[in-house]
């Protein structure tokens, strides 16, 4: 179990503080707008899901086994993007073509404007066609876009 960098108690994997200096570890550098950061669930790995709201984030599991911590929205949704297409296998899960990074899009099973939230478990790597040519797809002729992450 890694340590808090300030007082040595328990911290979680990928949160260098415990509960205790999480709001230290919460004020992100000044050139991340308050509006681009986010509440999110870590494990080991990374992040694994941006919560929607701050109340998803205490009633959760989560928070009390000290795994949220609080990043540029950017940097957490490319973590999950590069999670999800990990382990699709750089597969279009619809058609199996292969993709890459480029061409690849991570789609959500449950629209985030029908209440789903941008995670491992609601997300899944899709080509551009498969993305798109669906009669329910809501993203109609689109051009993917990608967040710009600061760099720290």
């Amino acid at each position: 179990m890694p340590k808090c960098e300030l007082c040595q108690l328990d911290a979680a994997p990928g949160i260098p503080f415990c509960r205790q200096h999480q709001p230290e570890f919460w004020n992100l550098p000044v050139d991340v707008p308050e509006g681009k950061r986010v509440l999110v669930e870590v494990d080991a790995d990374g992040c694994v899901r941006i919560f929607r709201t701050v109340k998803a984030a205490v009633s959760s599991p989560a928070w009390e086994e000290n795994r949220v911590a609080r990043i540029d929205r950017g940097i957490a949704v490319g973590q999950i993007r590069r999670r999800v297409f990990e382990r699709d296998q750089y597969r279009c899960t619809t058609c199996d073509d292969f993709v890459t990074w480029e061409s690849g899009e991570m789609h959500e099973r449950n629209p985030r404007g029908k209440g789903g939230e941008v995670s491992l478990d609601n997300s899944t790597t899709l080509c551009h066609n498969c993305h798109t040519a669906s009669d329910s797809s809501a993203h109609g002729n689109r051009k993917p876009q990608w967040s710009k992450a600061h760099d720290g």
